[in-house]
């Protein structure tokens, strides 16, 4: 297992280091792929990516609206099994709590 982490706020490294599509990155696909890139980028079997918007300038992107403050979280789990929803639960519950 490996470990480290990346702190990405720019657009432009999102897009190149973690593999996010163009187009908005505060929405569910953007911090999916954000996690999923990380944890195979640092060889993690478990990675958390987290999104938002806090500036009112950027509460408008590519047509979507958000709220100032918004935030999502997703965290993803690289294992050889498929887990079910609640293996999922108390997995984001170890790796938040």
């Amino acid at each position: 297992m490996g470990g480290g982490g990346v702190v990405a706020y720019s657009r432009a490294v999102k897009r190149s280091l973690l593999h996010v599509r163009d187009g908005p990155v505060v929405c569910e696909e953007s911090v999916r792929v954000m996690a999923r890139s990380a944890a195979t980028l640092m060889d993690a079997t478990l990675a958390i990516s987290v999104s938002g918007e806090g500036e009112p300038e950027t509460i408008v992107s590519a047509s979507v609206e958000h709220a100032i403050g918004v935030l999502l979280l997703h965290a993803t789990a690289i294992t050889t099994h498929e887990l079910n929803p609640a293996d999922r639960r108390k997995l984001i519950g170890v790796a938040i709590g």
